[in-house]
């Protein structure tokens, strides 16, 4: 039986594909709650990427940022060939779409009925 993905976890499979070198847990975090209004905690989304990664999903690999003394270390996590592969991006980009289009139809409608 093929294992299906909770909608907050394909959710940050997308955001990682689609942030592409920018995908680490923080940003990852902030993106989610721009385009869908929704907290979703950094501890989260780092527990769902190593998760991820463990299933053979995600890839990651550590960078150095800032410079002098405020030097940090960022984990970038990017789509796996079998990540690709096994959770159709295609799929995920329509599902993410039609959660979107769903969610912003049912906020204009809150709205206007507070008129």
């Amino acid at each position: 039986m093929e294992e299906r993905l909770k909608k907050v976890e394909e959710a940050v499979l997308l955001t990682v594909a689609m942030l592409g070198e920018e995908a680490y847990p923080v940003r990852i975090s902030e993106e989610l709650r721009e385009k869908t209004s929704k907290v979703l905690p950094v501890a989260t989304v780092h527990s769902i990427l190593m998760q991820f990664e463990g299933r053979g999903f995600v890839n990651s690999v550590i960078i150095k940022s800032g410079t002098g003394r405020s030097k940090r270390t960022k984990r970038i996590y990017s789509l796996s060939n079998y990540g690709r592969e096994k959770n159709n991006i295609p799929y995920l980009r329509e599902t993410l779409e039609n959660l979107l289009q769903f969610y912003h139809a049912s906020q204009n409608k809150i709205q206007h009925a507070d008129l």
